[in-house]
C-alpha cells in the first residue's frame, strides 16, 4: 500500500455517508440517515433540535442537502482513480486470504506438552476462502449501493409528493377576497414554493448521473491486481 491510495474526501461525504454505506452489511436494519428523521423534515416537521424550529422550505433543503452529500459520495466512488484503488486493494486482499488458505495445510501445528511427546494436529483443509472472500465484497457492494438507493430515491420521492401538491400550491392560491398584504404575501410564498421544487428538480438531476453505480471489479474491466 502506498501513499496514492489514500485519497482525500470532505467530512461529510466520508464520515456520514461513505462509512455508513460500508458499515454492518450483514445487518438489513442499518440505513444511512434515521427514515423518521427525515420524513418529519420533508413534511416540515423536524423533531431535531437543529431543525425544528426552521421554517418548511427550510427543512425541505436540509434534506436535500443531504441528498447531495450521499450524491458527492457515490460521484467520488465512481471517480476512475479511487475505482481503481478499491479494485486493487480488493483484489490484494483476495490474494493473502486465499494463498494463505491454499497454504495452512502445508504446515500443520505441532505441539509439545511438558512431559508429553511431540504431536502433530491435523491439517488445515481448504475453505475455498478466496472465491468466499470474493462474494463477501460482492455483497458489500450490493449493500452500498443499496442504501444509498434507498436514501435518496426514497426521500426524493416524499419531497415532490410534499411540495408537488395541491395542498402545496393552495397556500398560495389566488382568493377574490385577499387584500393586498394577503397578495403579498402569497406572492412570496409562491416563489418559496417555486425556488424548492428547483432545488427538487437539479437534485433528482444530479441522482441520475450516479444512480447508476456499477461494481468496479465486475463491470470496469479493472480485474488485475496487478493494476
Amino acid at each position: 500500500m502506498g501513499l496514492e491510495e489514500f485519497t482525500f474526501l470532505e467530512k461529510k461525504l466520508n464520515g456520514e455517508n461513505k462509512q455508513a454505506l460500508f458499515k454492518d452489511v450483514n445487518d438489513d436494519t442499518k440505513v444511512v440517515r434515521n427514515k423518521e428523521d427525515m420524513k418529519n423534515l420533508v413534511l416540515g416537521k423536524s423533531k431535531e433540535a437543529d431543525f425544528r424550529d426552521l421554517k418548511p422550505n427550510e427543512q425541505a433543503r436540509i434534506v436535500v442537502q443531504r441528498l447531495r452529500q450521499m450524491i458527492g459520495t457515490l460521484q467520488y466512488m465512481q471517480d476512475k482513480e479511487v475505482k481503481a484503488i478499491w479494485v486493487k486493494e480488493k483484489n490484494r486482499m483476495g490474494a493473502i486470504i486465499k494463498f494463505i488458505d491454499e497454504n495452512l495445510p502445508k504446515t500443520p501445528r505441532v505441539i509439545k506438552g511438558r512431559g508429553t511427546p511431540e504431536r502433530t494436529l491435523g491439517s488445515w483443509k481448504p475453505q475455498d476462502l478466496g472465491d468466499k472472500w470474493d462474494k463477501y465484497m460482492d455483497k458489500v457492494f450490493d449493500k452500498a449501493k443499496e442504501r444509498a438507493t434507498d436514501l435518496v430515491e426514497g426521500n426524493l420521492e416524499d419531497l415532490k409528493k410534499e411540495w408537488d401538491s395541491q395542498k402545496k400550491r393552495g397556500e398560495y392560491k389566488a382568493d377574490a377576497n385577499d387584500d393586498q398584504k394577503k397578495k403579498d404575501e402569497k406572492k412570496a410564498l409562491e416563489k418559496i414554493h417555486k425556488d424548492v421544487l428547483d432545488i427538487i428538480k437539479k437534485c433528482s438531476d444530479a441522482w441520475d448521473k450516479v444512480k447508476d453505480w456499477k461494481n468496479p471489479w465486475k463491470n470496469d474491466g479493472l480485474t488485475d491486481p496487478a493494476q
